[in-house]
């Protein structure tokens, strides 16, 4: 026979009323308790009626991943990967469950068609993660829910967000590149409607100035969000070729060396190449490659603990978390060629 609240209260010494805070992850319950408590009721096979308790509380227990399926690679993004184990770990451990909500970019003169489970209010809260349609953002903000951005930069208006120090670590990254000798630095980028690619680009420039070398735009290479392969064989082409490479993520990294390689270079004795996220391939491919590590995982379970305080009637002034990033020396850069040294 299945046990009540009351069964497992009395079984564990506690309130009826702690039990229930535990079973629906609402705060107010240590984590040592809610352990024994959410062990007690797996032990018993006790499960709430998750319909009833939505009835009764007027509460779905769910929150909505929203991401744009025009970015057709987040599921298997090695960044957004660990934002998403992130994000999955800190949902499960908050008594929620996780809802994936994709939409398309209007077209150009159309409004943004909201998804069914904002329109039909499935959801508690929703995590805007990654590139975004601010329309959409602001819709939901008018509807009532509670939300945070997680890599996506809203300028217009104050949301609670969780974002990477791009800046300061596409800085580090040039700056490490010039403390090794470089001063032909060339920048590999995706589309500059990302905040995040342009952001980047920023810290490459911040670098170059404070460092006294004048940017040279067509070291600038941006554009197709995977088009490192082609970014890096016009660098090439140059008649004074770039010595170093700073790109955006690891992804256009990854395809940079590929170029250099196939046209008979090499990395880093010819080119020195730096990445940005520290994925899984940055340790894989061959050399192995210098990048920033960001902790994706982190931002994930940030941005979750950030949305279940607003769904449970935090009102404190949006804030924006932004996390750090470090630098990982592999492989993939060396000092300067000689002749590449002079300024």
């Amino acid at each position: 026979m299945t046990p009540t609240l009351q069964d497992l209260a009395s079984e564990l010494g506690v309130h009826k009323a702690t039990v229930s805070r535990a079973l629906s992850g609402k705060p107010g319950v240590s984590d040592m308790v809610r352990k024994r408590i959410l062990r007690a009721a797996y032990d018993h096979g006790f499960y709430p009626n998750g319909t009833a308790r939505s009835l009764a509380t007027a509460t779905t227990e769910t929150i909505a991943l929203v991401f744009c399926d025009e970015t057709s690679d987040f599921l298997t993004n090695p960044f957004y990967s660990k934002v998403l184990a992130g994000i999955a770990a800190e949902t499960s451990r908050n008594g929620f469950s996780l809802a994936f909500c994709s939409f398309s970019l209007p077209m150009p003169g159309r409004r943004q068609n909201l998804p069914k489970i904002m329109r039909e209010r499935r959801a508690d809260g929703f995590l805007f993660v990654g590139d975004q349609d601010d329309s959409l953002i602001k819709y939901a903000r008018n509807l009532g829910y509670p939300l945070v951005l997680i890599d996506h930069t809203f300028r217009k208006a104050k949301f609670d967000a969780v974002a990477i120090n791009n800046v300061e670590g596409g800085r580090k990254a040039v700056d490490y590149l010039l403390g090794l000798g470089h001063r032909r630095i060339g920048f590999i980028g995706g589309s500059l409607q990302s905040p995040s690619f342009k952001e980047r680009l920023d810290g490459y420039r911040k670098a170059l100035a404070a460092a006294g070398i004048p940017i040279d735009d067509s070291l600038i290479q941006v554009g197709d969000s995977h088009g490192g392969y082609e970014h890096m064989l016009k660098l090439l082409a140059m008649r004074d070729p770039a010595s170093a490479v700073f790109a955006c993520n690891d992804v256009n990294a990854v395809k940079a060396i590929k170029a250099v390689q196939e046209m008979g270079f090499n990395v880093p004795e010819d080119v020195s190449i730096v990445g940005f996220d520290d994925s899984r391939r940055a340790s894989e491919t061959w050399p192995t490659l210098t990048t920033m590590r960001v902790d994706a995982i982190t931002m994930g379970r940030v941005g979750v603990e950030k949305l279940v305080a607003r769904i449970h009637g935090e009102e404190n002034m949006p804030e924006q978390v932004l996390v750090g990033t470090e630098l990982v020396i592999r492989r993939s850069t060396a000092p300067a060629p000689a002749k590449s040294k002079a300024v």
